[in-house]
């Protein structure tokens, strides 16, 4: 078994909290609607000439827990500000006082930055699957589900009505109508008369 000396223990710490941080945990604290704030607390020009070192550090950590950084992410970043700075910061204080503060005070705002979080990412994820689903429309790599079942049940029925097939594909009537007229426009399917439909009619003339 290995035994390691205090000095070699203490080298080990400090290269594990003055390691590189991840571009994406940067990227999150930089890119963001208060990003001035943030150049302001990275370039030492918060607060005024009264505010202390630990009063900067303390905002810092508020800042990245609200950033959703853990609390070894966090070691990291001020870490890194103590070396912008010349600053000889002291881990244990950090770790053990300013970390365990700053996360009591910020705790109760924390489940709702992570509900709005989980809303926003569903959001963006929902419209990326649309417009995916639409790109694959449009280049005729996929057909939408709904307009698959509407022309099979049209094929099977005969001419059918928006009411017809709203009933019998439990959709709305206003959907209906719209898939049964987008049908038609792209030539699927025909119109036959006001507001009936059936399979286009494909002509083999010599």
């Amino acid at each position: 078994m290995e035994v390691r000396t205090g000095r070699e223990r203490k080298m080990q710490s400090e290269n594990i909290y003055t390691s590189p941080i991840k571009k994406k945990h940067w990227n999150n604290l930089w890119h963001c609607a208060e990003g001035e704030k943030w150049k302001q607390l990275w370039n030492g020009s918060y607060g005024d000439d009264s505010t202390t070192i630990t009063q900067v550090e303390y905002t810092i950590c508020c800042y990245c827990w609200r950033k959703r950084l853990n609390e070894g992410e966090i070691v990291k970043v001020v870490a890194a500000w103590w070396q912008k700075h010349g600053i000889n910061g002291n881990f244990y204080h950090l770790r053990h006082y300013t970390i365990p503060k700053s996360f009591k005070f910020v705790r109760p705002y924390l489940d709702i930055i992570e509900a709005n979080y989980v809303e926003r990412r569903r959001v963006e994820q929902a419209k990326r699957r649309a417009k995916r689903k639409a790109e694959q429309i449009a280049d005729g790599r996929r057909q939408d589900r709904i307009s698959t079942r509407i022309v099979e049940f049209v094929q099977a029925t005969g001419i059918v009505a928006a009411e017809q097939l709203s009933a019998a594909l439990e959709i709305s009537l206003v959907a209906a109508r719209r898939q049964l007229a987008r049908l038609a426009q792209k030539g699927i399917l025909s119109r036959v008369e006001r507001g009936r439909y059936a399979t286009q009619v494909v002509s083999h003339e010599n």
